[in-house]
């Protein structure tokens, strides 16, 4: 793929540091750490991962290789087959990891049906039972 020029130049960017990318994570690495096996900012890896369609691709393979790799260590953890394992770390861990799949925050919907916080009006009417509305 030919060089972009941006506003700091020629972009550093080749198809081959795509293939890297989406080879590591294995050991449960971060972005920063990919940013430096690659030799690039985190402001360039997400850049390039908007611009380039093959590195938006690897991001993804990286991401899911390094969730795998601390899932199986906890689950490892979790049933007693590491040794000091501590289980709030790796829950801390997990959930600013991958806080898409690891969050302990519920999000709810308190809008009415009218997309307002206004509860809908409710008629009451007075001298008839719910019984006596019914019968005709």
């Amino acid at each position: 793929m030919a060089d972009k020029r941006g506003p700091k130049g020629p972009s550093k960017y080749k198809d081959e540091m795509a293939d890297r990318l989406s080879a590591y994570g294995n050991n449960g690495e971060g972005v920063v750490e990919a940013c430096k096996m690659l030799g690039i900012s985190k402001e360039t890896f997400y850049e390039w991962g908007r611009v380039h369609d093959k590195f938006s691709d690897a991001i993804k393979s990286f991401k899911l290789n390094s969730q795998v790799w601390w899932e199986k260590g906890g689950r490892a953890g979790t049933f007693g087959k590491v040794s000091g394992f501590n289980a709030n770390s790796y829950s801390l861990q997990m959930r600013n990891r991958f806080s898409e799949d690891w969050r302990d925050k519920q999000d709810f919907d308190h809008q009415s049906s009218d997309g307002t916080m206004t509860p809908p009006k409710t008629v009451v009417l007075r001298g008839i039972k719910p019984d006596d509305a019914s019968s005709d």
